[in-house]
């Protein structure tokens, strides 16, 4: 962790969702120190604090019963050599699907072509198949988990995830749950995990995205919609109709979708 910028480590701190937020928040650089180091001083007590950071985080993943690793990047194909590596090493898939995905990125400003769409699906479909394998090969230690069914049941998802993880489903998360899941508030940043209801917010998309470009991501994605179960839509009243459901459950998502 040491070898970590203080950009980086500066990142945890902006999650309020994070037990001991208040101590990472006190503890991390400002924004705005970054970019007014002007002597060693200032520079001295930047690293000062980083150095305490960094002792409080190791020392809390150290005594931590679980360590958790939430990473985007990663094949689950290598998920499979990890897994003979790390015995009691247990793997949740998280999918999504591929019209909020793409809304969400293209809202970002990001330039999310036909073709990125492709490559998004074909990357999902894969990463399923691999998923499969791995749940046959080290059975109680794989699971998938589609977005929407944690967001809009929260809590028996939560539970039924927890167990699965060996996990206690306490008060402290139960509060967490109530609070970041089903309020009605939202955030005061941009980087919440859940703002506001999630339940409404994981049908937001819906109300927002060009029904065209449904029909495109439909036909690109025809096969990853088959596999988590994502409906299609034959008119944008439909599309905007939140009373018709965008998703059924396949064996791929039953696990916490049923």
């Amino acid at each position: 962790m040491s070898a970590l910028p203080d950009e980086a480590l500066y990142a945890f701190s902006v999650f309020s969702q994070l037990r001991d937020h208040g101590r990472l928040k006190d503890c991390f650089p400002k924004p705005e120190e970054f970019k007014q180091i002007t002597n060693n001083t200032r520079l001295s007590s930047m690293m000062e604090r980083k150095s305490q950071c960094l002792s409080f985080l190791e020392s809390r993943c150290r005594n931590s019963t679980v360590r958790v690793i939430k990473t985007i990047r990663m094949s689950l194909h290598l998920c499979k050599d990890l897994s003979k590596t790390i015995e009691n090493m247990k793997i949740l898939h998280l999918v999504r699907d591929p019209r909020a995905s793409v809304y969400s990125r293209r809202n970002l400003g990001l330039d999310f072509s036909n073709s990125l769409v492709k490559i998004l699906c074909n990357r999902m479909s894969h990463d399923i198949d691999e998923g499969q394998l791995i749940g046959s090969y080290f059975p109680g230690r794989f699971y998938s988990l589609r977005y929407e069914c944690l967001a809009r049941n929260p809590e028996t998802v939560l539970k039924k995830l927890y167990s699965d993880m060996s996990l206690e489903y306490d008060s402290e998360t139960e509060k967490w749950m109530q609070l970041y899941m089903k309020s009605q508030n939202r955030g005061q940043n941009g980087y919440q995990v859940f703002k506001s209801n999630s339940s409404s917010r994981s049908t937001n998309w819906r109300l927002r995205i060009p029904y065209i470009d449904t029909l495109n991501i439909d036909s690109l994605c025809k096969d990853v919609y088959t596999k988590i179960g994502a409906r299609s839509f034959n008119s944008a009243m439909e599309l905007e109709n939140l009373g018709m459901s965008d998703m059924y459950v396949t064996p791929y998502t039953e696990r916490y979708c049923k």
